[in-house]
Parts: C-alpha cells; sequence; structure tokens
C-alpha cells in the first residue's frame, strides 16, 4: 500500500504529486526556459482545441500523471510475464489492469493494449466504433 502525503498550506491542501510536478518545472523553467515556455505553449493550444486525431487525444490528469512518473524510465518490450527484459513485474501489472478495463469495457473476452503504431491505434479506435455502429 502507497503512501499519500498532504502539506497544509495557506491557500489550502496541495498533494505530494503536485509540489514534485511544480518543482520538476520550476528546474526546468530554470535549466531551460525556452523549452519551458513551448511546453506551456502547446499546454494551452492543448486545453483551447479540440484534437480530432484519436492518438493524439487530450490525456486526462491522471494519465499525464501516470506518463510523467517513474514508467517513463522502464522499458517494457513484450507482453506482461513474458518480458525481454528484467524488473517489469509493476508495468505487468499496470497492463493486466489495461487488458481487464478494455476487456469490460467492450465488453470483450480479450483484448491487446500494445497497438505497433499510432496509425494501428486510430485504425483500432475507428474500427470499435464502426463495430458498435457508434458515431466518430
Amino acid at each position: 500500500m502507497g503512501l499519500f502525503f498532504k502539506f497544509h498550506l495557506s491557500n489550502g491542501i496541495i498533494s505530494c504529486v503536485q509540489i514534485i510536478k511544480e518543482t520538476i518545472m520550476n528546474n526546468l523553467r530554470n535549466k531551460d526556459p525556452e523549452i519551458f515556455s513551448q511546453i506551456n505553449n502547446e499546454q494551452e493550444r492543448q486545453e483551447h482545441h479540440i484534437e480530432l486525431i484519436a492518438s493524439e487525444n487530450y490525456a486526462s490528469k491522471a494519465c499525464m500523471e501516470a506518463q510523467g512518473s517513474c514508467l517513463t524510465n522502464k522499458y517494457a518490450e513484450g507482453y506482461s510475464g513474458k518480458r525481454y527484459y528484467g524488473g517489469c513485474e509493476f508495468v505487468d501489472n499496470i497492463e493486466s489492469l489495461a487488458v481487464q478495463r478494455a476487456m469490460k469495457l467492450f465488453d470483450a473476452t480479450y483484448a491487446n493494449v500494445q497497438p505497433h503504431s499510432g496509425s494501428q491505434a486510430n485504425a483500432a479506435v475507428y474500427l470499435a466504433g464502426f463495430m458498435n455502429y457508434l458515431t466518430i
């Protein structure tokens, strides 16, 4: 069971994750203000425009936090339980959860959450919609 710390500040309660994110972004702002500025510009663009390309859809804050976590450092080629590199037990657990959730969402017997490419990810989304007669 993980620990979750909260710090009481004068302006309310802020999570440890938010403090870490702000520290990292402050570090980037100080080390490379030009890149920091462009990241902020892209964030602003994404928040005020709709993207109709499935592989570039707007990620939730929870998804962004996961992508900005230590998982970014992990290379996990292959399937869960059959990776080419060691130390993937937690990635395997996460992928297994994703598979279970995809099967439940689509009422499917099987699911693969590892698209080969962005194009295949787009095709999978469109095909899933067309197969269920959904409007995309």
